[in-house]
């Protein structure tokens, strides 16, 4: 029974992988703008999978192929780009659309980094964005969504830079 269920973990993760394939090689080439997710997000997904785990010396060898293969689906999925297109805000594995984005707020993140929040009624998701493309990234959307609110020490660095 166990190893029934470690063979068809397996299959879903090789599915998964392949998915993920899909994805690098067909959705990437779609993401004008890329970002990425912030730090203590990866962290928790990160931990939370060396959580669910388990590794131990005495593991059979379909329980270490399942092992290898959560790693690499979980690893695999920082190949996938995010950031926004003209469909809307691309995360990992769904997209959402310009027409429920009500509010997008942009703060400093770290030094040379901007953190964009979009908001809809429903759910909020946040990219983080290099601060020399920052200018080229709100141009796009604004185009989109008029509601941008940016904060004012992201703005006198918006504007202290040359323009290309």
């Amino acid at each position: 029974m166990r190893d029934g269920i470690n063979y068809l973990l397996s299959i879903l993760l090789l599915a998964g992988i392949g998915y993920e394939t899909f994805l690098i090689y067909k959705r990437n080439r779609t993401i004008p703008m890329p970002g990425k997710d912030d730090f203590m997000t990866t962290m928790l997904v990160i931990w939370a999978i060396v959580f669910v785990i388990t590794l131990n010396q005495m593991a059979t060898e379909i329980e270490a192929i399942r092992n290898i293969l959560t790693l690499l689906f979980v690893f695999s999925t920082f190949a996938i780009k995010r950031g926004v297109n003209e469909k809307g805000i691309v995360k990992v594995f769904f997209t959402i659309p310009w027409r429920h984005i009500r509010q997008i707020q942009v703060d400093q993140h770290q030094l040379n980094q901007a953190k964009i929040t979009f908001r809809s009624d429903k759910f909020s998701v946040k990219l983080v964005f290099p601060m020399h493309t920052l200018s080229r990234t709100l141009g796009f959307i604004s185009a989109h969504c008029p509601a941008v609110l940016v904060d004012a020490s992201v703005q006198a660095k918006i504007n202290s830079m040359p323009q290309s």
